[in-house]
């Protein structure tokens, strides 16, 4: 695959693809010129796969095509009742019927960027143009990928700031012998997509002109459609690594039938899958093709996945995997993606630093072939584990099963263990499966009537038995760590306790004046209880009672929904847990720095340990992966978890696996340190991020959104004569700075931020 650098505004030549249409750059303000230009989508019906979330009194399939466009001046597209959004979708699929064939100039569509506290509403990082004559075989037309555009969305950055919100008009612009009956759209999406209009300009065509250029694809929303996440694989020499494989189908609903997937592995790759029934043929070229059937598959962001290593093959070295794939009597043409080899240099873990995966389960590990290899290999020092509110047991009840085994091979290998629990959660869940009609747990109500949420003042059975529960899960596992996913309220709290009789009742007797103490009076309660629960289990099972324990979103210096941190921390509660879901663009970046370093700065050393997201809302270039990573490092975070198992891919573990080795040897800094401060300044519009330990000083100094000449030049105040080293490559950059200020120059060299640190001689 040629690589290639794109810059925004300008005009692109697709060369991947196999064909020659070029387009504008990917955004054009808010609304598309459209004078004396004919919009070809205008009132057409547009068809899904997966369906959007639904609306009440809203057809979706015209809501795209209807002309009207979000009302409110504050740009808050996903409040409009007309606008189209998905909810972690994973890739998404949409096309439309022009009823003729036409010759197509541009393809559009509005779609809307905000921000919130956990979470970033993000444009798509990979979009994909296709059309086609006849509905069923489509031909791309045009493509645009974080992964070629290192500029890709840089500058909007006006919606973290100002109005919060803000519409960008996404374009595939002066396309040249396109032609069709049909268009489609398809993006990767992450947290939430929300669009209000989609436009397709250009006229109806002559007959004698009707084939359009463009390569075949096995694009669709009529079938089910299997996918990789990313346009290119990362593949590595030395360890096995995921490549996550999700599919798409028409609806929400299952689809009845048999998918069959055929994948061509090249001689040189070693294909392995924690799949039943793999069928497996020697090519004529020496691979092999395997095939895997699966029986009325539904959209999901993780199919499966497939682990792959490329042992005999050089790093650098480039390839092409070729795969198909049927249902039924349907049949994709032959499809490829590219991939590239790279080698995976062998990590110390560090030692204070909390290095693993986070949301991951102990059937993820077993799937892995030779995990506890590959983790240490990249510098992981625990094993996570993960119970949800559905599948709560961290580990199986049979302590001869595998899962155990591997646990205990781990303990001896030296790897901490992890867990990551959804208490409450699983109680309300259970509850509502065993008694749909039941209210015991929830708030109670005068009229005899009870509310939807966790009541929280409910101290019954059912509480003592998540009491039980999760400190059964503790005392087993006996882990070093842990976290308590904790959702059952919303941002304003128990709005329901108010009217309920109990709360009331509970309240009045407290002695408490004031109603939100009150509140937070049950949360530390509630949180206390299961702690002590949890120690009390250890302790009769002989083991040390002490284990540090977070909360999902937890912030110093603030409340979650009916958790006040300051009043738990550190004797219930030691580590803040600030949580940012987003594909990493340079202004979400900005927002992992602040929340890190918002808590650090409330907080008398690192106990903090924030929560990202490994491709799950949207799939993330793995530099970029990176700098999130180290952000919050030199932010002051003891560790990082992330949030969930379903997108883990090569390039994310390289790119993690990168991170721990620059930070390792700095890694007493981030532990004992404080924030830089005063003491270090770099000189707009770069931005700089740095913890310091007397005379040492760690500092990620970046320009995430190319706006410098790439050189950063930072002012320094010294206390004694010091060197600067770059944490990633090993260079000296100044070998020898005299105590006082001193002002030095950074070259990027390319890169979008340097790990660097100075240290005295």
């Amino acid at each position: 695959m040629k690589r290639r650098l794109f810059l925004r505004n300008a005009t692109y030549t697709l060369l991947a693809s196999g064909f020659s249409s070029q387009f504008m750059g990917c955004w054009a303000g808010e609304l598309p010129e459209s004078s004396n230009r004919l919009n070809l989508a205008a009132g057409k019906k547009v068809l899904f796969a997966p369906a959007p979330v639904k609306k009440p009194n809203i057809d979706a399939s015209l809501a795209l095509t209807d002309g009207q466009l979000m009302q409110g001046n504050d740009k808050r597209m996903w409040i409009e009742p007309s606008s189209v959004d998905w909810s972690y979708p994973g890739r998404a699929n949409l096309a439309l019927n022009l009823e003729k064939n036409c010759e197509l100039n541009e393809i559009g569509i509005r779609f809307s960027v905000f921000y919130q506290d956990f979470a970033h509403t993000n444009i798509p990082g990979w979009i994909e143009a296709f059309v086609s004559d006849d509905g069923i075989h489509y031909k791309k037309v045009a493509e645009r990928s974080r992964w070629d555009d290192a500029t890709f969305f840089n500058g909007v950055d006006s919606p973290i700031n100002d109005v919060q919100a803000g519409v960008y008009y996404w374009r595939f612009a002066n396309l040249e012998n396109v032609r069709g009956r049909y268009v489609g759209l398809r993006f990767s999406g992450g947290y939430r997509v929300v669009s209000d209009q989609l436009y397709v300009f250009g006229k109806e065509a002559t007959t004698e002109a009707n084939v359009s250029a463009g390569a075949i694809s096995g694009f669709s929303v009529m079938m089910p459609q299997p996918y990789f996440h990313k346009p290119e694989l990362v593949i590595p020499t030395n360890i096995t690594a995921p490549q996550p494989l999700g599919i798409t189908t028409p609806d929400s609903k299952t689809v009845t039938g048999t998918l069959t997937l055929e994948f061509d592995v090249p001689a040189g790759l070693v294909w392995d899958a924690p799949l039943k029934n793999v069928q497996k043929s020697t090519l004529p070229d020496g691979g092999i093709r395997y095939s895997w059937k699966k029986k009325n598959p539904n959209s999901n962001r993780l199919l499966t996945s497939i682990y792959l290593s490329a042992p005999e093959e050089k790093t650098d070295t480039t390839g092409t995997l070729r795969y198909r794939y049927s249902f039924e009597n349907w049949h994709s043409p032959e499809l490829s993606i590219p991939y590239r080899v790279a080698d995976v240099p062998a990590v110390n873990a560090p030692k204070r630093l909390l290095t693993t995966f986070g949301w991951w389960r102990i059937e993820d590990t077993l799937n892995w072939p030779d995990a506890l290899t590959t983790f240490k290999h990249v510098g992981m020092n625990a094993i996570s584990l993960y119970g949800s509110s559905s599948a709560p047991d961290w580990m199986p009840a049979d302590h001869n099963a595998p899962a155990w085994k591997t646990l205990e091979e781990a303990r001896q290998q030296g790897f901490k263990l992890f867990g990551a629990d959804a208490t409450y959660n699983t109680m309300v869940h259970q509850y509502k499966i065993q008694h749909p009609e039941g209210n015991e747990i929830y708030c109670q109500f005068e009229d005899g009537t009870a509310g939807k949420i966790l009541c929280p003042s409910y101290r019954g059975q059912y509480y003592r038995g998540e009491l039980e529960r999760y400190s059964t899960q503790v005392a087993s596992v006996k882990p070093e760590f842990t976290t308590q996913d904790i959702e059952q309220w919303p941002s304003a709290g128990p709005i329901d306790a108010k009217k309920c009789t109990r709360c009331l009742a509970d309240f009045k007797a407290s002695g408490l004046k004031d109603w939100d103490d009150w509140v937070e009076s049950k949360g530390s309660e509630m949180w206390t209880d299961a702690i002590n629960a949890a120690r009390g289990k250890l302790k009769q099972a002989g083991a040390s009672s002490d284990f540090i324990t977070g909360g999902y979103y937890f912030q110093a210096g603030k409340t979650y929904t009916i958790f006040n941190f300051d009043k738990l921390y550190p004797e219930y509660l030691q580590l803040a847990q600030p949580s940012y879901y987003s594909s990493y663009y340079p202004v979400d970046l900005m927002k992992v720095v602040d929340q890190t370093r918002e808590s650090r700065k409330r907080l008398p050393r690192s106990d903090v340990m924030p929560i990202l997201s490994p491709g799950d809302a949207g799939p993330i270039p793995g530099d970029a992966f990176q700098w999130a990573i180290l952000e919050s490092y030199c932010n002051g975070a003891r560790g990082v978890l992330f949030w969930s198992q379903r997108s883990w891919d090569a390039e994310y573990l390289i790119a993690y696996s990168n991170a721990i080795r620059a930070i390792t040897p700095v890694e007493d800094i981030i532990m004992d340190g404080d924030l830089i401060g005063d003491a270090v300044e770099v000189e707009n519009p770069c931005h700089l991020s740095g913890m310091r330990q007397g005379n040492n000083i760690v500092l990620l100094v970046s320009d995430y959104q190319h706006a410098s000449d790439g050189i950063l030049k930072m002012k320094l105040q010294l206390n004694v004569p010091s060197q600067i080293c770059d944490l990633m490559t090993g260079q000296i950059l100044e070998k020898n700075l005299s105590a006082g200020n001193q002002n030095v120059s950074v070259p990027l060299n390319g890169t979008s931020a340097r790990l660097i640190e100075v240290k005295p001689l």
